[in-house]
């Protein structure tokens, strides 16, 4: 696609990819680190006794999607979602400097 060519700078392409890199790895890092974890308000809220109460039904509830409920699984979702973010952003980044340029 033409609007995912890079014609930028050699240092321009690295700080991408270093930047890129550094998101994969603080996802990994994440969510082995993290995904053990019980949310803190979550706790406290079980130790005070206090109940939830639903004002919408979210699409995640407890953050979890169904299939994805190991670590690798998690990290798969990560790291798949971080690409995501990264292509939109960077075509809408690509999309305003090309309008703006004309």
């Amino acid at each position: 696609m033409k609007i995912f060519e890079l014609n930028t700078r050699k240092s321009e392409k690295k700080l991408l990819v270093i930047g890129l890199s550094l998101a994969v790895i603080f996802v990994v890092v994440g969510v082995l680190v993290f995904s053990y974890a019980m949310e803190t308000l979550d706790a406290q809220a079980e130790n005070l006794g206090v109940q939830d109460q639903s004002t919408y039904s979210a699409p995640f509830p407890d953050y979890t999607i169904v299939g994805f409920d190991n670590v690798l699984g998690n990290i798969l979702l990560g790291v798949t979602s971080t690409f995501v973010v990264f292509v939109v952003t960077f075509g809408i980044a690509r999309m305003l400097k090309r309008s703006k340029v004309k």
